[in-house]
């Protein structure tokens, strides 16, 4: 099995030599807490740097990384509304990530598919998929899902035979291989994963051109990437800081302290006031790819929030301007390419990948306290980003019937397709339809890989508990050690809090709401409440004590444009629950149920603990 080719093969967007150096993108799972240097809130903290005395890696030790190791927590079943879950997301990218495989050739991972087939198919990938890897342990984190951890298993297996022989010439394809070593450090307490991760950086840095206080790859010609060939380091400053933030390490510190300087003042990736500038080449000339470029910044403000930097800080939120900018913040559409597009399709489409790029920057720049982003975050989620995550997958099969039949090539698998790509996130989505046009891949593996990442992101950081005070950023479903959130928006305005610890409580006021108009109560009890900003001081509660607040919601209708098109949406609070006209194929935003009374729903819950 070999590292596979990306999403877009054309873009040759990474190549990174394992036996000399791993390049990486990946989100922080759950790093030891630490206090921060400002008054900022924070949901994660990032460990100062520190040299410990760890044990060495045996090699009976080494060998048991090929075995699963499912993550520990508490699991019950509750009675919630049937509002949106992010839970629930979770497990259905679990699906997508364990089916779109090869079964018979090591669970390679499938990275295309498409529905104007007869039957549908999907195309048979050149090996695994980091991303895949990676986004899939994020997901049994966060669920505790043993479904099909054969796919898990194999794919270690693979990974640590390439890592001990040092292979040359593998190619990491938008490679997230770093971060996943690094989770699984930490998710497994393995001292062996670290020693992975920490040779990996130690193998990155030797390919690297290190200059007074940067460093970069170097092209054929040996000189310094600059441009679209640059955004590659992106990726690799996000492994970099992973494993600075989830051990410590003073070489994976340097380490990024010199990528980020590089991809900030010397790559020519961005304007100084963020803009986006890389371009790569195309049939029509240079084409402004927003994910290349999005990601790079996501990554400057993963690391800034790691380091506490606030020249990045003040950068970072320069560029998610921008990006903001040049889509449509309204429900989180943002353009696969911005004003030159590398084709002359009669269509402006959103990639996944785009809009994880904006919920991840704004949460990182909340974080930083460069600003109250939390209703960009909610909007973009409750709308585009979920819905462009596939639920159920007859059309596949109704489109594929306007198909003549054509036999499935040994090249590609027709088995079951539309039950197996459920979960999957688009690649091309219109503002309405999981497909811009019946001929759109019905799978991208890189916007799967990257839909996971924010749905860690987001359940990750929308709860935050420091310093004996529980802060609710925003109100969506979740299951926590300190507290069960149910939210009922859309259907009404109400929010409870199922305490599991005594401590202070403050509750983020959406921005559609007036804060004059919010009633909060305990144990049905009235309870008065200060403003702090948007934040309604609830006080002291005790566990099994009940949190409740009401608000005012409504609908209203909009006529906005979205890529390019005309449309009619109602919306209530922040959902989208009617856009007009409808999508085609995979029709968005079927919540005319929004509209009635709260319905309730038995769902499991998991908490992992670390």
């Amino acid at each position: 099995m070999k590292i596979g080719l990306s999403r877009r093969d054309f873009l040759k967007i990474v190549t990174a030599v394992f036996g000399t150096g791993i390049v990486s993108a990946c989100e922080r799972l759950l790093p030891a807490q630490t206090p921060m240097s400002t008054s900022t809130k924070t949901t994660t903290k990032i460990p100062s740097p520190t040299i410990t005395s760890q044990p060495k890696c045996s090699a009976d030790a080494f060998n048991a990384l090929t075995q699963v190791v499912m993550p520990k927590g508490e699991r019950y079943l509750a009675d919630v509304p049937d509002t949106l879950d992010l839970f629930e997301n979770a497990k259905l990218a679990i699906n997508a990530f364990t089916r779109c495989t090869n079964p018979d050739d090591s669970c390679e991972t499938y990275f295309y598919g498409s529905a104007a087939r007869n039957p549908p198919v999907m195309f048979k990938a050149d090996g695994l998929n980091a991303k895949f890897s990676e986004g899939l342990s994020l997901m049994r984190y966060l669920t505790g899902s043993s479904f099909n951890t054969q796919v898990d298993q194999r794919w270690r297996e693979y990974f640590l035979e390439m890592f001990q022989k040092e292979s040359i010439g593998l190619t990491f394809t938008d490679a997230r291989f770093i971060c996943w070593a690094a989770n699984n450090s930490q998710q497994e307490k393995s001292v062996c994963w670290q020693e992975v991760a920490e040779e990996a950086i130690s193998r990155l840095s030797r390919i690297l051109t290190h200059e007074r206080d940067y460093c970069y790859l170097t092209n054929s010609n040996g000189e310094m990437n600059t441009g679209w060939e640059a955004t590659q380091e992106g990726w690799t400053l996000q492994g970099v800081t992973s494993v600075y933030s989830i051990t410590g390490s003073l070489s994976a510190r340097k380490l990024a302290d010199e990528l980020a300087r590089y991809l900030k003042d010397h790559a020519q990736i961005f304007d100084a006031n963020g803009r986006f500038l890389a371009r790569h080449e195309s049939e029509k000339g240079p084409a402004l790819h927003f994910h290349g470029n999005g990601n790079t910044m996501t990554a400057l403000s993963e690391y800034a929030l790691a380091t506490h930097d606030q020249e990045f800080a003040d950068f970072v939120q320069k560029g998610y301007e921008y990006a903001r900018s040049v889509g449509w913040p309204l429900v989180g559409f943002f353009p696969e390419y911005i004003e030159d597009w590398p084709d002359d399709r009669p269509y402006i489409d959103c990639e996944t990948c785009a809009t994880v790029d904006m919920v991840m920057m704004a949460t990182n720049l909340s974080k930083l306290g460069k600003g109250d982003y939390w209703d960009d975050v909610d909007r973009y989620v409750r709308n585009q980003f979920t819905e462009m995550q596939m639920k159920n997958g007859d059309w596949i099969n109704e489109v594929a019937k306007d198909y003549l039949n054509t036999p499935v090539r040994p090249d590609e698998d027709g088995d079951q397709v539309s039950d197996r790509v459920v979960g999957s996130f688009a690649g091309w989505a219109s503002a309405n339809d999981y497909c811009a046009n019946k001929e759109s891949p019905i799978i991208s593996g890189c916007c799967t890989g990257n839909g996971a990442r924010a749905i860690f992101h987001v359940l990750e950081n929308m709860l935050e508990f420091d310093d004996g005070k529980l802060s609710v950023h925003l109100l969506l479903n979740h299951a926590s050690p300190w507290a069960d959130v149910n939210s009922y928006i859309p259907f009404s305005g109400q929010i409870d809090i199922l305490m599991k610890t005594a401590c202070n409580v403050e509750i983020r006021i959406p921005e559609w709401v007036k804060p004059e108009e919010v009633t909060c109560s305990v144990n049905n009890a009235p309870r008065e409440v200060n403003l702090q900003g948007r934040y309604a001081q609830i006080g002291s509660v005790e566990s099994g004590n009940v949190v409740t607040m009401n608000f005012p919601i409504s609908e209203r209708t909009v006529k906005t444009s979205l890529g390019n098109v005309s449309y009619t949406l109602i919306i209530k609070g922040n959902d989208v629950i009617s856009i007009d006209p409808p999508g085609h194929w995979h029709a968005f935003y079927q919540r005319e149920h929004y509209r009635e009374k709260v319905r309730w729903v038995k769902r499991e819950r998991f908490v992992p603990v670390l």
